[in-house]
Parts: structure tokens; sequence; C-alpha cells
């Protein structure tokens, strides 16, 4: 349409990959101030440290980072017992 501008954009660029174990991936559970946060579901890792407030130490949500919490978001759920990856 009139007066439109036409907008284009570069398809990301490919994210790299990079494989946790149990171990590594609870380095980063929101403890240390200055350090990432992640939390997996289905064995996808994502960064939260952008949602510090919810993520981090003392936050509503720490229980859920620094592990696969696949069960524990399915169900919406903090229960340790849920705080599992099946």
């Amino acid at each position: 349409a009139a007066g439109e501008r036409e907008l284009r954009f570069k398809p990301p660029a490919e994210a790299p990959v990079r494989l946790f174990t149990e171990p590594e991936l609870a380095r980063y559970d929101g403890q240390q101030e200055g350090q990432p946060i992640y939390l997996a579901v289905k064995g996808v890792v994502f960064d939260v440290t952008s949602g510090k407030e919810f993520y981090g130490k003392g936050a509503p949500y720490n229980a859920l980072v620094g592990k696969d919490s696949t069960r524990g978001v399915a169900k919406m759920s903090l229960d340790p017992a849920d705080l599992t990856h099946d």
C-alpha cells in the first residue's frame, strides 16, 4: 500500500549448539551474581537471565533453573519431586 515501507530482515544466524551435562547445567542456577541463568525443558536450554527477578537467587521460580524442569513446567509445579526431565 502507498506510504508503507518495505522491511527486510536478515534470517537469523544459525545459533551454535551447546550440549550440557547435568553438573554443567547446575552451575547456571542463579545463585552467583553475574552468571547466566539457564532453564531446560525437554532437553532444550533457555537463557532466562533477563528474568532475574523471577529466576534469580531467592526469586519465585528459582527452583526451576539449573536443571531440566520439564515436568515442573508442564504441571506448573515447584514441588521438588516434579523438578525433573521426565
